[in-house]
């Protein structure tokens, strides 16, 4: 980098020093339990695999096993938790899978605490920077700024402090562990990789997309344009969704504006290029990913799209209409005070036309099984996109006030500058809360848990070689397993995986008889929970938190169905489904099945089965009553 380069950074930080300051207390936020834990904490570790909430626990043991893989040099990883070193090249999606591992490798040099802190506290900045520069545009520095912080915090307006904390005031105030309690729910951006990574690339995405549009339109822009929102496929279903239809309205709506007034063969002819130059890139990338949802699928395939829950059929048109209504509100008031001092409606607009359009788009994506009958669930365009997109519904209020008379523009934005700054301060003040918060619930409810299992993994890790299967009666041990990237488990959801339901359930089935379970806790670990218990259990990390006590019940249906809720409600459904769970855990062979899964390895503190002891080779004491044996089979 030479001097110009760097006279231009250090001009753009001095001419931008507010929002500087703002995206560094944003990533003190964002990072300052992470930062906590490693300093202060008796397990200072960010993978929490026990007694830890559900959006860690998932983040952690679905999608870092895949990061490990990669930076392992297996670029298409078939299964990071059991086929460790196969490959496949149908790996989806593959660009978010090698995001994570070249972080993982390259940036962070294979440690884990500093892959996960980058993920959470790093990676939203760069978003948090992409959305200013989108509005930097139509605004000044200060509002801009605010936005973008409100963005990445998933704040819709600056005083939603207010609405957040039930019974605001001095009494919640003086009960200060009601207060943090009331806070202490890690922000949805810290969710990785959905969406710490995967809205990076959409409001990078964006950002070229508005810049290029907003130009004399070319058709080489809309070919760019057409090219970005594909690549969004292999990164995150619901960004391409959304790209491509937001990319559609803005580019056939400037399209329309500068060409209204020439005859209509013209204009006609001219959309008809501009969507040409913009769908045929799209399907050009679109292509690998269609060969291989419609082609190459198979009956596993099939079975995943049914267990992730994605796809559904809903009635009606979907969106909230509390937030719908505040959304209105916000531009009526806009028209409102723009038709009272007589503002150029034309141009105000023009300038709004990209939140417009972003909230036009949210709600024909929600809404798309109107048209196809069935598509994706819309509350993941609603908690992984336009969540983060809100606050930008107040821009053409702000715009409003910028185009008043003189001396009503002053006492409004003065006006504004004020509740923005009261909002922006009571929302830091709730981070910091949740972080303490965090932090010690961190002490108090993971650390111990977390120091015993790891105390436990060590040693089974210590005598398996590389690529064996291991498994401990501590079923908390497993899930570390994967994330070292050294050895399998049988621990394997059937979300990110692809494996059958009928390969899991054996699976689980030999780990209980590995342990000497008898019947009824098999059926407890892995049947589907009572009818009252809900979706909430089936869906087993919608719990709030995860504790180790727990994980006996129930897990074992959430790891082999996920979000498939058949089995909680057809009751002949329920009563196969048993029936067959009785069957596979009665005829079972232990050794047969252990020696076709690479158990090698085995931890526990109840003995093993019998049909394993004549190949146990060695038996280790490793502390906590616990002993490891192992197997060989030849």
């Amino acid at each position: 980098m030479n001097r110009d380069h760097t006279a231009l950074i250090f001009n753009w930080i001095r001419e931008n020093i507010f929002f500087v300051v703002l995206l560094a207390v944003a990533g003190l936020l964002l990072g300052l339990k992470d930062i906590l834990t490693l300093l202060f904490s008796s397990w200072p570790h960010l993978y929490p695999v026990s007694n830890t909430d559900c959006q860690t626990w998932e983040s952690i043991y679905l999608y870092t096993p895949w990061a490990r893989q990669v930076s392992l040099m297996n670029l298409f990883p078939a299964d990071p938790f059991f086929a460790l070193r196969q490959s496949v090249f149908t790996s989806f999606p593959f660009l978010t899978i090698w995001g994570m591992g070249l972080i993982l490798k390259t940036v962070c040099f294979g440690n884990l605490d500093a892959y996960i802190l980058v993920m959470r506290a790093c990676l939203p900045l760069f978003s948090m920077l992409f959305i200013y520069l989108i509005v930097r545009r139509w605004l000044d520095q200060y509002f801009s700024a605010i936005l973008a912080f409100l963005c990445i915090v998933g704040a819709p307006y600056p005083f939603i402090i207010f609405g957040r904390l039930p019974g605001f005031g001095w009494a919640t105030i003086s009960n200060m562990s009601k207060f943090i309690g009331q806070v202490s729910i890690p922000l949805e951006m810290t969710k990785m990789p959905y969406p710490s990574l995967s809205f990076v690339f959409f409001a990078a995405t964006l950002l070229i997309t508005v810049r290029l549009i907003s130009r004399p339109l070319k058709n080489r822009s809309i070919i760019l344009v057409g090219l970005l929102w594909g690549m969004n496929i292999y990164i995150y279903l619901f960004n391409f969704v959304y790209g491509v239809v937001f990319a559609f309205l803005l580019i056939n709506g400037v399209v329309i504006k500068d060409n209204y007034k020439e005859r209509l063969k013209e204009l006609v002819s001219k959309i008809i290029i501009a969507n040409v130059c913009f769908f045929a890139p799209l399907f050009a990338v679109l292509l690998p990913f269609a060969i291989r949802q419609f082609i190459f699928v198979d009956a596993i395939g099939q079975e995943l799209v049914t267990k992730i829950g994605w796809l559904g059929r809903s009635r009606g048109i979907l969106f909230n209409v509390g937030e719908l209504k505040r959304i209105v509100l916000t531009y009526l008031a806009a028209l409102g005070i723009a038709w009272v001092y007589k503002i150029n409606l034309r141009d105000l607009a023009a300038k709004c036309a990209v939140p417009v359009l972003l909230l036009i788009s949210y709600l024909l994506t929600v809404n798309l099984h109107i048209l196809l009958g069935k598509f994706v669930q819309s509350d993941h365009f609603d908690i992984r996109i336009y969540m983060f997109l809100k606050p930008l519904n107040l821009i053409p209020l702000l715009l409003v006030a910028y185009a008043l008379p003189d001396k009503s523009k002053k006492a409004f934005i003065l006006l504004l500058r004020a509740v923005f700054f009261i909002g922006l301060a009571g929302i830091i003040l709730m981070l910091f809360l949740q972080n303490i918060g965090l932090y010690q619930a961190q002490v108090r409810e993971t650390a111990p848990v977390m120091k015993q299992i790891e105390d436990l993994y060590l040693p089974l890790s210590h005598y398996a070689r590389p690529g064996e299967t291991v498994a401990s009666s501590k079923i908390a041990v497993n899930f570390i397993v994967p994330l070292a990237g050294k050895n399998a488990t049988l621990f394997v959801p059937s979300f990110v995986a692809r494996r059958s339901s009928n390969d899991l359930i054996n699976k689980f089935a030999l780990y209980a008889k590995i342990f000497n379970w008898d019947r009824d806790e098999f059926l407890e670990f892995i049947s589907s929970p009572p009818e009252e218990y809900g979706a909430a259990v089936a869906r087993f990390p919608d719990q709030q938190w995860i504790y180790d006590d727990a994980l006996f019940h129930h897990i074992g249906y959430w790891f082999v169905f996920h979000g498939d809720q058949s089995y909680l409600y057809q009751k002949e459904k329920k009563a196969a489904y048993r029936k067959y769970l009785v069957k596979v855990f009665d005829r079972l062979d232990v050794a047969g099945q252990s020696k076709e899964n690479g158990v090698a390895v085995v931890q526990s503190d109840r003995g093993i089965n019998r049909a394993l002891r004549p190949y146990v080779s060695n038996v280790v004491d490793c502390g906590h009553n616990y002993k490891i044996y192992r197997i060989n089979y030849q």
